[in-house]
């Protein structure tokens, strides 16, 4: 694979840059403990299915729409404070895709303008990274509560995507943005929890790589 085209690379945070998906998952298991077990699990399948979705989004529709609960922002909002402190305190632990440190080296000797744009919490995002010495590589990082499109539309209005430029994402809705944004998308495929996230990116032919080890 060809990296010196690219002038411009968007990278998504969780299984992308940290090993960080299953973290989550059971970040999100533990926020909710005390809820029926059938119903965590049908919530941790919803999270799976919809990567790169914010944290807001998701609890909000566990109490809104799974357990219909009238006053659903206030539980959400408890159970995200949780959830938060969890989150953080992992991705202050966990390790590094494989590769990963390697390549944003080369990229930024090559002087691309990397960005990352997570479905994690934007703050959240940029403490984790200062703390593990990643914020040097990156122009920008944003995270939710915006949307990854809004996020890459933020990008795209101050004119900072040079073209050609390349999407690394494990997601569906990291697919979507690249799309959305005519960028060229590579699957991480080796730590993502999109189920059928292999099959897709195989329908349209698009390159998929397990970690960066060999790029």
């Amino acid at each position: 694979m060809d990296l010196t085209i690219y002038r411009s690379a968007i990278f998504d945070c969780d299984g992308v840059i940290l090993d960080s998906n299953g973290m989550k998952s059971r970040a999100f298991r533990q926020a909710l403990e005390g809820e029926e077990p059938e119903l965590i699990d049908q919530f941790i399948r919803y999270h799976q299915e919809n990567g790169g979705v914010s944290r807001t989004i998701k609890f909000r529709h566990f109490y809104q729409v799974m357990k219909e609960e009238k006053d659903f922002e206030k539980k959400a909002e408890a159970t995200m404070r949780r959830y938060s402190e969890l989150a953080k305190q992992g991705l202050l632990r966990c390790p590094e895709i494989p590769g990963i440190r390697k390549l944003l080296d080369h990229l930024y000797v090559q002087g691309a303008s990397l960005f990352v744009v997570s479905g994690g919490d934007e703050e959240e995002v940029l403490s984790v990274f200062e703390a593990r010495n990643l914020l040097r590589y990156f122009k920008k990082i944003l995270g939710s509560p915006k949307t990854k499109n809004e996020n890459m539309a933020l990008l795209e209005k101050e004119r900072l995507i040079h073209r050609p430029a390349v999407y690394f994402g494990d997601s569906a809705a990291d697919l979507e943005a690249a799309e959305a944004f005519g960028l060229d998308f590579v699957f991480v495929a080796s730590r993502s929890e999109w189920r059928d996230g292999r099959d897709k990116i195989a329908a349209k032919r698009l390159p998929a790589i397990e970690d960066f080890s060999n790029l």
